[in-house]
């Protein structure tokens, strides 16, 4: 039996097992925080409160998941175990397990896995308030009011937060085009430029390429998108006439009248329409806060940990003299709590992905965890170092909200940095970050419908685009080799 094999494939093979759960489970929970942020807020069934996705780690990773302490105090005792094996097999000269880097490697990825998934929760919470706060700062008390067709001249009715609208649940902006997500039924609709149809049809919306009054489809509610426009409905009456010029007649008499009255369905949809495109144009700013910090912040992470030392008692200190002071200064130290553990976290997971570089006896593996990390998780300064030292050629993911700028340093960064035997490749998003970006397009074009029962009131959406560097490229958005 060769003893000594054995051991190190041990070895090898439960360094292995803990870098890969730590790493996809925490770039799981990357994916589904950029996912949160970017395609606004999901139905409540997937990432609400007890939601499918929270359903999910849990049994993943909550205390009686798959992935729970058990497993990690497990794979400690299997360390120790392969520990006292190595000190028998040390008189062959054999170099086996080191227990303080298993160690260290334990504990490394549990705490990827349990404060990844907290970190999830708290900025969807954070984006969730924040949503909320930027809707009712405009359709709140401040006096922004809808006049719809139908509705009496000097009578305005108030866009009301979606909790008072009807009691039914409203279609809410950072819902929608998540939601048309899940309902693409082929591969042709996830990445044509407008949400499918049955999207289309589950919220009554409009295809901007038709008319209103050529598309009658009406959903389970009995709504379609020419009923919810239609000003007015034409209905019959029997009308009983009783005089003539003021003279009445020896009998009665009936006819039907065609009368025009206001759709009962128009107004309460109309608002709920309009709530729509008001959420996506409240929510703009916030969508696109977290994307540019993080890309901004994705080539600093060699100095993420003096900064977050030197940065911290400032930011609590400052937190807790604002803490009570308004709604906005909360929502503040809420978004500088979650970045200041994102570095934390990111940093760690560099450090991890260095030491990686010592234990890992597979370039091919270590190739995998390039191309999982780009820059979101990992710096490029660190990518560069592990590229030069394995000869793996890196592979960058470049935002779409980057500027011309952004994308100049940060190729003078790689081509001053990377081995000249290499070649850096770079993916311009993801089908996540193009789909997003697709749906914004067009929730802005729904947007601007909605707002034509807006009075006096000039929409102007702050545009999401491609970045030139690819259009002008005339190559695939869904990435490029450079």
């Amino acid at each position: 039996m060769d003893l000594m094999g054995i051991s190190r494939t041990i070895d090898h093979a439960v360094y292995t097992l803990l870098n890969t759960l730590a790493m996809i489970l925490w770039r799981l929970d990357a994916a589904l925080l950029g996912m949160s942020m970017l395609g606004y807020r999901t139905q409540d069934w997937l990432t609400g409160p007890d939601g499918g996705v929270w359903l999910l780690l849990t049994k993943l990773a909550g205390p009686q998941g798959l992935i729970n302490l058990a497993v990690w105090q497990a794979f400690l005792l299997l360390a120790v175990t392969l520990y006292g094996f190595s000190l028998i097999l040390r008189i062959f000269g054999v170099q086996t397990v080191n227990l303080p880097r298993l160690f260290f490697f334990a504990v490394m990825a549990y705490t990827f896995i349990s404060q990844g998934s907290e970190l999830l929760r708290a900025a969807e919470t954070w984006r969730g308030e924040a949503g909320s706060y930027a809707y009712n700062l405009l359709a709140g008390e401040r006096g922004l009011t809808l006049d719809l067709p139908g509705v009496a001249t000097g009578s305005d009715e108030p866009l009301l937060p979606p909790r008072d609208l009807d009691g039914q649940p409203p279609l809410r902006g950072w819902e929608a085009v998540a939601t048309s997500y899940f309902l693409a039924a082929s591969a042709e609709e996830l990445h044509a430029g407008t949400p499918p149809a049955a999207f289309l049809t589950a919220y009554c919306l409009y295809d901007p390429n038709q008319s209103f009054n050529e598309q009658t489809e009406e959903n389970s509610a009995g709504c379609s998108p020419r009923k919810a426009w239609d000003e007015w409905q034409e209905i019959q009456i029997t009308a009983p006439i009783t005089q003539v010029w003021g003279i009445p007649l020896p009998v009665d008499v009936s006819i039907d009248l065609p009368v025009f009255q206001e759709h009962p369905a128009n107004r309460q949809l109309g608002l709920r329409q309009a709530q729509a495109g008001l959420a996506r144009l409240a929510l703009g700013p916030v969508v696109a806060l977290y994307p540019l910090v993080e890309s901004s912040v994705g080539l600093m992470l060699a100095l993420s940990a003096s900064f977050i030392y030197l940065s911290l008692p400032v930011t609590l200190l400052f937190g807790f003299f604002l803490y009570t002071e308004s709604m906005a200064t909360r929502l503040l130290l809420q978004l500088i709590s979650i970045f200041i553990r994102t570095l934390i976290l990111q940093g760690l997971a560099a450090l991890f992905l260095l030491l990686l570089v010592g234990v890992s006896a597979s370039q091919a593996g270590l190739t995998v965890y390039l191309g999982l990390v780009g820059v979101g998780l990992l710096g490029g300064f660190f990518l560069i170092r592990l590229a030069n030292d394995t000869g793996a050629e890196p592979w960058f993911t470049l935002p779409h909200q980057a500027d011309d700028d952004y994308v100049r340093r940060f190729a003078q960064m790689v081509h001053a940095d990377l081995r000249a035997d290499l070649r850096a490749w770079m993916e311009y998003s993801n089908e996540v970050w193009n789909f997003s970006f697709q749906q914004a397009h067009w929730a802005e074009e729904q947007a601007r419908a909605a707002y034509a029962f807006l009075k006096g009131v000039d929409v102007e959406p702050a545009p999401f685009v491609i970045h030139p560097a690819i259009a002008d490229s005339g190559a695939s958005p869904d990435g490029f080799v450079g």
